[in-house]
C-alpha cells in the first residue's frame, strides 16, 4: 500500500491478527478504502485551516518521515472504527469508539481554531482564493 499510511505504522493502535480480520482481502483494498475515507473525512473538518497538502503528504523512502505523527494516529484510529462498523458494527471495542471520538471531537475544536494545533501546516496568505482576507484568533478570557 503507498498511500499516506505505511505497513509499519499500525504496529502502535493494532495487533496484525485484527487487521487480517477486518480486511480480509490478499491485497489490503478494505485498508485502502478505509484510509481515503478517513483522510477525506479529517480534511473536510480541517482543510479551512491547513494546508491539506503538506499534512498528508507520504513519506519518502530514504528520506526522514516528516508525517505528523498525532496525524497518523488519528488518520488510523478513524480507519479502524470505519472497518469495524463494516465487520462487526454492534460489537466495536470500547477503546475504538473512544479514540474516534475523541478524534471527532479534536477535529470539531481544532478546525474552530479551539483547539491547538501545534506545529500543524497552516495555510499562508497565498492560499486563499480572496484578495483581502482578515483573520484573528479567538480572545483570550483571562477572567477568573
Amino acid at each position: 500500500m503507498a498511500g499516506f499510511i505505511q505497513d509499519n505504522d499500525y504496529t502502535l493502535s493494532t495487533r496484525e491478527e485484527i487487521l487480517d480480520l477486518l480486511d480480509g482481502t490478499e491485497d489490503k483494498t478494505k485498508l485502502a478504502l478505509a484510509e481515503r475515507t478517513a483522510i477525506s473525512q479529517m480534511k473536510k473538518k480541517l482543510a479551512k485551516r491547513y494546508d491539506m497538502d503538506v499534512m498528508f503528504a507520504p513519506a519518502v523512502d530514504g528520506q526522514p518521515d516528516l508525517r505528523d505523527p498525532f496525524i497518523v494516529m488519528t488518520v488510523i484510529d478513524i480507519m479502524l472504527y470505519h472497518l469495524w462498523t463494516g465487520v462487526a458494527a454492534g460489537k466495536i471495542p470500547e477503546t475504538r469508539s473512544a479514540r474516534y471520538n475523541d478524534a471527532l471531537e479534536w477535529m470539531k475544536s481544532d478546525g474552530k481554531g479551539e483547539g491547538g494545533g501545534g506545529d500543524m501546516p497552516e495555510k499562508t496568505a497565498e492560499d486563499y482564493p480572496a484578495d483581502f482576507r482578515i483573520v484573528s484568533r479567538r480572545p483570550n478570557n483571562n477572567k477568573y
